[in-house]
Order: structure tokens, then C-alpha cells, then sequence
């Protein structure tokens, strides 16, 4: 990007504006510690890519590196971020997954566990990282619950940069297995991921780290937006399969075309977007929605886009921050001043005491004129093996807590349906190879495993059953299976 096409970074709380060059020292509004917003002149932008088109040399998330604030001709990680798959579930998958409901949605996964360490946050760690040696800092440090300081860890491997790691020592186990794998140097915290964030902070500031933190350096949701990039570039892949086979931006013969084809399409640049009704995502420290409404934001002001969806936030119940402030205040102020909570939940990469994205986590979902709630975590559980079964993909508890977030919001008719579908984009923040302990203890809850006694045990879908070594054993199982 040509940086003249960035106006300001503007802090969220009080509306200052300040120079990039200010804003990559402070990472903060020195007067609020609001989290900043940057601001672009998108005539320019949208000139820029008229003129250069988008980055068709580049592949992931770097094709949109004409909407990303760093420096053409920055050095980029060599294991590429994004171009993740957004998978169209078919009708009878996504009513077998939704309800009865699911036959009034145009319903999509994007599955974001395909990025190199398995997470959506590789995005937000591959930005961060290229600017941290585009400004020559020695070293990176991050607080993470566990997948951000993965995504940290193994950007910075490939690049040779060296990077620090605070996470609780709570994490789960195959989370550090990873950091340590990547060659981090990790700092196991006696504490909260909020008792992590603040040692990090002081750290940094001490020692002159550069630090990566999420809801406090401008460049992760920054990162984390080329999400909302794709999707709706993948959306009009779609859309013109139905409506236009033959065009060279239609999804292939394999795809199935969108249900939902009304969504309006724009070219610029070589690329067609289209965007959905519905984006839902799970909410943690509030840093992917934010980027992804950030993301949503570009397109339409760019006028790549014509709409913009609503978006479902969708948080655990034991950790609900966001939630809490949208019922109890209106304003950025408010939701900036309200005390933190004692978070516990399954979806540990969820689990926030005092989100640190809180202010613009809650503008997105006002903004969409969306909605935010809450679900258990056995629900969240319970999502995990049905995900699974139903679309082919492995999710953490983060993306399950999205999943069964739609289904509530189905059942309780938060979601306006008609005759005609509306589509919804559903995102999948991280791989279920993330947190093996809750996908067994998921499975374990809903099909018990029998024992090698039992007789006249029936196999079906998700169960595990022992058995003798005998054929004759395996025919009664799977008597009355249909196939």
C-alpha cells in the first residue's frame, strides 16, 4: 500500500487523531488507551486498484496487500496466511446441522483451521510480523490463551525473528506443545490470560519489545480483516456459479452454486465480491469481529460491496463480556469503563476477564445492526462432533461456540427468515486439532464408548464400540446401517 492512502489512526473511544508514525509508538490512545481505528482515503484506494489491480502474484491474504497498511515491497512471511476455503454446506448438511430452519439458509463454513498454525490468527501475526521488520525491531512478544502466540510463534520461525510468549500456564497442552515447536520462548503465567496481557505489556514497555498483542496493536485486526476480504470475494465465486458458470471468477464445476443469488456482485481490480446476509462469528477479546467488520467496512466504502451483513456475535457463557456491555451501555465510553468479570469456560481461546477489543467489538455488532449472545458450554461441547459429522470439518470449542450460537438464534427467532434463504457465513476460527481434550470429552459426552462385553451392541455415526477379533462381530454392529 502507498502509505498516503492512510488518513489517521483514530482512537475509538474519544475520536483523537493521530499520524501512523505517532500511532506505531504509542500502539494506544495516550489519553484513554482506546484501541486505534485506521482511517483511509478510499478514493485513493480505490484509484490504486483500478490502476494495479489486486495482487494476483500474491497468494492468501497478501492478494489484498493494496488494502493493507504496510509498505509494498516489504518483506512477507514465507508460509502464507489466509486463502482459506469457504465451504458451501449443502441444503440437507446444514438442516441436519441448523434445524428445521436450516432449509431457509444459503449457509457457508469459512474454514479458517487451514491457515498454517490453525488459526484465524495467523492473519493478524503475518501483518504484525512484516511490520515489525519492515521497522527493524529484534523481537516480537505476545499474551495469547494459546492460538495467538502459536500463530506468533511459527510466522516468526519462518522469518527468523525471534518472539516471546505469555500465556497461562493453564492452556491446553497441545497449544504449547506447539509454541515450543516453533522455538518461542515461552513464559508459562501462574494466572488468567488477563494477569499474561498486563506482564506483557510491562515487558515490552521495559525492554523495548515490539509487541503483538491482541486489542492493543492497530495491525491485528488490520490482518484479521482480509477474513471479510475473502469471504465475500469466495461469496461471488458463488453467486456466478448459479448465474454465470462460464465466468472466470465463478467457483469451479465441483462447487455447488448459492441458493441465494440476489446479493448483488461488483468487479474492480479482477476480483468480484459479493457480500451475505449474515457473518457470525464466537467473541473472545473481541479482536476478529472488530476485524472482520473492519474488513467489511473497506469493501463498502470502496464500493465493492453494495450491503453491509448483520453480524451474530456469539460468546460462552462463562464469558461474556460483550454481551454483559450491550445490555448495560450504549457508548463507547461505557463500554470501555465497565469492570471486568471472572471468565471460565471450555473455549479457553474465549475466554476474556476484560476483553481488550471491548469497545470496538460492541460498535461492530451495534453498527451491523446485529445481535450478541450467549451459549453454554455444553452446547458449545455438543457442537464440536455435530460440526463435524454434518460438514466434514474439525473444530476448536471457539468455533463450535459459533454453531451452537446459530442455533439458538434460530430457535428463538432472533433471525428474520422467509421463503426466500438468506445467506450466512458462519466462521470457523480455529482447528479442532487445537484442544484434542474437548473434542474427546465432546465425543466421550454424546456416544459413550461400550465396553468389550457388551453384546448386541448397534454402530452408528460418531460411536466406537470394541469388539472381538471376528467378523461375525463386525456384521451384527452394523446391521441396519444404511449401506
Amino acid at each position: 500500500m502507498d502509505f498516503t492512502c492512510i488518513k489517521a489512526f483514530r482512537c475509538t473511544i474519544c475520536g483523537n487523531e493521530v499520524p501512523q508514525a505517532e500511532a506505531d509508538e504509542t500502539y494506544v490512545c495516550p489519553y484513554d488507551g482506546g484501541n486505534y481505528d485506521v482511517i483511509y482515503d478510499y478514493d485513493k484506494l480505490r484509484e490504486a486498484i483500478k490502476k494495479d489491480g489486486f495482487g494476483k502474484e500474491k497468494d492468501g491474504m497478501w492478494r489484498y496487500l493494496p488494502l493493507l497498511p504496510i509498505q509494498k515491497g516489504a518483506r512477507l512471511p514465507p508460509i502464507v496466511a489466509g486463502g482459506t476455503p469457504l465451504h458451501h454446506i449443502p441444503q440437507t448438511a446444514t438442516e441436519k446441522l441448523l434445524g428445521e430452519s436450516g432449509s431457509k439458509i444459503d449457509f457457508y463454513l469459512k474454514d479458517e483451521g487451514r491457515n498454517p498454525t490453525g488459526s484465524l490468527k495467523d492473519r493478524a501475526s503475518s501483518l504484525v510480523a512484516a511490520k515489525a521488520l519492515h521497522d527493524k525491531k529484534p523481537l516480537v512478544a505476545t499474551a495469547s490463551t494459546g492460538n495467538a502466540a502459536a500463530a506468533l510463534s511459527g510466522i516468526c520461525a519462518s522469518l527468523g525473528l525471534p518472539c516471546i510468549i505469555f500465556v497461562p500456564a493453564a492452556a491446553p497442552p497441545a497449544k504449547i506443545a506447539q509454541l515450543r515447536s516453533f522455538g518461542a520462548y515461552v513464559f508459562l503465567v501462574d494466572g488468567v490470560y488477563d494477569d499474561a496481557f498486563e506482564l506483557c505489556q510491562e515487558c515490552t514497555k521495559k525492554f523495548g519489545w515490539y509487541c503483538r498483542s491482541t486489542g492493543y496493536n492497530a495491525y491485528t485486526s488490520e490482518g484479521k480483516k482480509t477474513v471479510s476480504f475473502e469471504i465475500c470475494e469466495q461469496l461471488a465465486g458463488y453467486v456466478l456459479r448459479g448465474t454465470s458458470p462460464e465466468h472466470p471468477l465463478a467457483m469451479g464445476m465441483c462447487a455447488e452454486a448459492a441458493r441465494c443469488v440476489d446479493m448483488g456482485i461488483v468487479e474492480l481490480g479482477g476480483g468480484a465480491f459479493s457480500a451475505p446476509n449474515w457473518i457470525a462469528v464466537s467473541i473472545g477479546d473481541g479482536n476478529i469481529i472488530s476485524g472482520t467488520w473492519a474488513g467489511i467496512n473497506d469493501l463498502y466504502s470502496l464500493g465493492l460491496i453494495n450491503r453491509k451483513p448483520k453480524l451474530l456475535g456469539v460468546q460462552a457463557e462463562g464469558s461474556d463480556y460483550v454481551y454483559r456491555a450491550l445490555k448495560t451501555a450504549k457508548t463507547p465510553t461505557e463500554w470501555d469503563k465497565l469492570p471486568a468479570i471472572d471468565s471460565t469456560t471450555v473455549a479457553d481461546s474465549i475466554e476474556a476477564n476484560l476483553p481488550r477489543d471491548r469497545v470496538r467489538a460492541c460498535r461492530a455488532i451495534m453498527d451491523s445492526g446485529g445481535i450478541c449472545l450467549t451459549v453454554t458450554d455444553e452446547e458449545i461441547l455438543k457442537e464440536i462432533p455435530t460440526t463435524g459429522r454434518e460438514t466434514g470439518v474439525f473444530v476448536e470449542p471457539a468455533s463450535a461456540c459459533t454453531i451452537a450460537g446459530i442455533k439458538k438464534a434460530l430457535r428463538q427467532k432472533l433471525i428474520p427468515l422467509s421463503d426466500s434463504p438468506i445467506s450466512m457465513v458462519a466462521i470457523m476460527t480455529g482447528t479442532g486439532l487445537k484442544d484434542i481434550a474437548a473434542a474427546q470429552r465432546a465425543v466421550t459426552a454424546s456416544k459413550d464408548e461400550a465396553s468389550s462385553s457388551a453384546e448386541g451392541l448397534k454402530m452408528e455415526r460418531g460411536t466406537a464400540i470394541k469388539i472381538p477379533i471376528s467378523v461375525k462381530a463386525v456384521e451384527d454392529a452394523v446391521k441396519g446401517l444404511p449401506f
